[in-house]
C-alpha cells in the first residue's frame, strides 16, 4: 500500500490532455524522421521521439495505478508512414518547434494545477525536454537561414511612462494612432510566424485527404491563417515596420 493522495480531477485531466497530446507528437516524429533528407534533423527528432516515448508509458502507468482508463491517444495506425513527403526540408523542424511552444504554455497551466509531488516532478522533467529541444530546433532553424530573426530597433536612451490613457487605444483605426511597441511587435511577429507553418501544415493534409468535406475543412484553416496574415501585416506596413532583417 501506498500513502500516496489519490489523483485529483484536475491533475486526471491535465494528463488526459497530455497523453492525447504526446501520442500525437509521436506520430508526427514517426513521419517526420521517416522522411528526413538532412541527417541532422532526423537525429534531432529522434533524440526528441526517445525523450517522449518513455513518458507515454509513465503517464500510462500513473493511469493504471489509478485504476482508470488510459486514454487511447494516437496510435501507429494513425500515420501512414508510406506517405509521400509533403513539404521541403526544414518544415519538420519548423513545426516540431511550435509544438515545443505550445508545449511549453501547456506545462506551465498543468503544473499550477498539480499538487502531488510525482506529477508536479512529471511536468517539471516534460519542461526540461521541451525547452532542450526549442533551444536544439531554434539554433539549427538559425543555421541554416530557415528561421528569420525579427528586426532590430535603437536601444533607448531613457526611461518614459505612459501619461495618457489615449495610448492603451494602440492602433485602432479609430482611436489614436501611435507606433507599435516592441511588445505588440513581438507578439505579431509571432502570430505570423506561427501562421505561415500552421498554412503549410493545413496545405499538406488537404493534399492528401481523401474525404471532400476534411479536404474543405483543412482549406478553410489555410484561408483563415491567410487573413491573419493580411491584418498582421498590414499592421506592420502602417507602421513602416518590416518582418525581419
Amino acid at each position: 500500500m501506498t500513502n500516496q493522495p489519490k489523483m485529483s480531477s484536475a491533475e486526471l485531466g491535465s494528463l488526459w490532455l497530455t497523453y492525447q497530446k504526446k501520442t500525437l507528437i509521436l506520430r508526427m516524429l514517426e513521419y517526420f524522421i521517416e522522411k528526413a533528407d538532412d541527417e541532422e534533423a532526423k537525429n534531432l527528432m529522434s533524440g526528441l521521439w526517445e525523450q517522449l516515448h518513455p513518458k507515454v508509458a509513465e503517464m500510462k502507468a500513473m493511469f493504471e495505478n489509478e485504476g482508470a482508463a488510459c486514454p487511447e491517444g494516437f496510435t501507429k495506425e494513425d500515420v501512414n508512414l508510406e506517405a509521400p513527403k509533403l513539404w521541403e526540408n526544414g518544415f519538420d523542424i519548423m513545426f516540431s518547434r511550435v509544438l515545443k511552444e505550445i508545449s511549453t504554455g501547456l506545462y506551465a497551466l498543468h503544473l499550477t494545477i498539480s499538487y502531488r509531488e510525482d506529477i508536479i516532478n512529471f511536468y517539471n522533467q516534460v519542461t526540461v525536454i521541451t525547452e532542450t529541444y526549442y533551444n536544439l530546433f531554434t539554433q539549427y532553424l538559425l543555421k541554416k537561414s530557415i528561421l528569420p530573426r525579427p528586426n532590430y530597433v535603437a536601444m533607448p536612451k531613457s526611461v518614459d511612462f505612459i501619461t495618457d490613457k489615449q495610448y492603451m487605444k494602440g492602433t485602432n483605426i479609430l482611436g489614436y494612432k501611435r507606433p507599435l511597441n516592441t511588445v505588440e511587435f513581438g507578439v505579431l511577429y509571432r502570430s505570423i510566424e506561427s501562421n505561415i507553418t500552421g498554412m503549410q501544415l493545413l496545405q499538406g493534409f488537404a493534399q492528401c485527404a481523401n474525404d471532400k468535406e476534411v479536404q474543405k475543412y483543412f482549406t478553410k484553416g489555410m484561408e483563415l491563417s491567410k487573413e491573419i496574415l493580411k491584418e498582421n501585416g498590414d499592421i506592420f506596413l502602417q507602421n513602416n515596420s518590416t518582418f525581419a532583417e
